[in-house]
């Protein structure tokens, strides 16, 4: 598989400079130790996709529905004529009392 320039340019940036920069603080090369005691913590990138969200303020119609995505959403009737925190992604409408 061929690399992308910037991709090859960050590969050898890091094994011939920042992998052989010396830590200020514990004065340890910083490559070696990330190979000796770092790596061997890491765990398996996760097979799904980072769920992404937006989230903002929004105002409580007043039949009880906040516009969120070019969608309306029911909100809990305590919150009618309030603004409230919303969070969204794909699947989800999280509505939160606004702080």
């Amino acid at each position: 598989m061929q690399r992308q320039p910037e991709n090859r340019y960050l590969s050898h940036w890091e094994t011939n400079v920042a992998d052989t920069r010396i830590n200020g603080t514990t004065h340890r090369n910083i490559g070696r130790v990330f190979r000796q005691v770092e790596a061997s913590a890491l765990r398996p990138l996760p097979t799904e996709q980072f769920a992404a969200y937006q989230e903002a303020k929004r105002s409580v119609n007043r039949d009880g529905h906040v516009a969120v995505a070019k969608t309306y959403d029911s909100a809990p009737p305590e919150y009618l004529g309030r603004r409230v925190w919303v969070r969204w992604d794909a699947r989800t409408v999280r509505i939160c009392a606004a702080g």
